[in-house]
């Protein structure tokens, strides 16, 4: 389970089929990595990584940390382009 008060999810884009882009803030690197594997619990991504975690010393103190997790969901072709 993620503790939802731990985590704040920014930005999430949808840029390549299948690719997903999460950026958001945390309290601390743990709550990062408990998210990453919160999402491989569903079995929904072929692939998914935390691709940085940060130190956050923006307008927000209690959410030390930035990060981005990148992920590619499962049953679709990343190779195949957008029309």
């Amino acid at each position: 389970n993620v503790n939802t008060s731990n985590l704040w999810i920014v930005n999430a884009s949808f840029e390549d089929p299948g690719f997903v882009r999460l950026t958001g803030k945390a309290k601390e690197d743990s709550h990062v990595t408990d998210f990453v594997a919160a999402l491989k619990k569903t079995q929904k991504f072929a692939d998914i990584k935390v691709d940085r975690i940060d130190t956050n010393k923006g307008d927000k103190p209690e959410y030390k940390k930035d990060f981005a997790v990148n992920a590619y969901l499962l049953g679709v072709d990343p190779k195949k382009k957008k029309n």
